[in-house]
């Protein structure tokens, strides 16, 4: 009899069709945070399973693990971007960017195809293989942007190549990626010319046999997705 008593009321609360409380949402644990904005490297094989390795003109913006776009996180990385280049003083905001012809559509869906629009790396493109450790292959004068999450890296060093190219996001506004990537290029010595193909808005220049591209957009939840190709460097 106590059993039955002692059931009823839970009884009466599951027929009520009342909806159980949400729970309370735990704050972000400072160490999952700390790795999170460390660089992230995917998998290229999974590519097709996370919407976040979507194309430059893709709309997917959902990452595993997510892109840390706190205040805390953007302001932090644009602190070390701009150690990189000597100081906030040498991050200056581009002028006007001119108009460009818009990507040939095979380069919005493979970083390899956007590899071949950068001068001199059209064959090592054709030679490059998948594998996350390209991206910490950069060339130390074209890095990937602090805490940048990577989604897609590609490379070749085979037959006198020379190439990497990464495609990453981060929360930091294209403005400030584009300014960064300009700085590091005049510290490197390195020209640089600005344009705006569509959506898109490249960096792009170098000197002699080393070339560099830089593909920026902005996602529809303000994420920026850069494509970072490198060639000769």
């Amino acid at each position: 009899m106590r059993l039955a008593v002692f059931l009823l009321p839970v009884l009466l609360a599951a027929c009520s069709g009342e909806a159980d409380e949400p729970g309370i949402v735990p704050e972000r644990d400072p160490m999952a945070t700390q790795a999170l904005n460390d660089q992230i490297m995917v998998d290229p094989d999974l590519s097709q399973q996370n919407e976040a390795n979507a194309a430059l003109s893709g709309n997917g913006d959902h990452s595993l693990p997510p892109v840390v776009a706190t205040r805390e996180a953007i302001e932090g990385a644009k602190l070390e971007a701009a150690d990189l280049v000597g100081g906030t003083a040498n991050l200056r905001q581009l002028s006007e960017p001119k108009a460009a012809e818009p990507l040939p559509e095979a380069a919005l869906y493979s970083v390899t195809e956007l590899a071949k629009l950068t001068t001199g790396a059209e064959v090592c493109a054709e030679k490059a293989s998948f594998t996350a450790r390209w991206a910490a292959r950069m060339p130390a004068a074209l890095p990937i942007y602090p805490r940048g999450n990577t989604i897609e890296a590609a490379g070749s060093d085979s037959g006198g190549c020379k190439l990497r190219a990464v495609r990453f996001l981060t929360p930091v506004a294209r403005a400030d990626v584009l300014a960064f990537y300009a700085a590091s290029a005049r510290k490197a010595g390195l020209n640089a010319s600005y344009s705006r193909a569509g959506e898109i808005e490249v960096v792009e220049g170098g000197k002699g046999a080393s070339r560099y591209a830089i593909y920026v957009r902005r996602r529809q939840s303000g994420i920026s997705e850069v494509g970072l190709v490198t060639s000769g460097f």
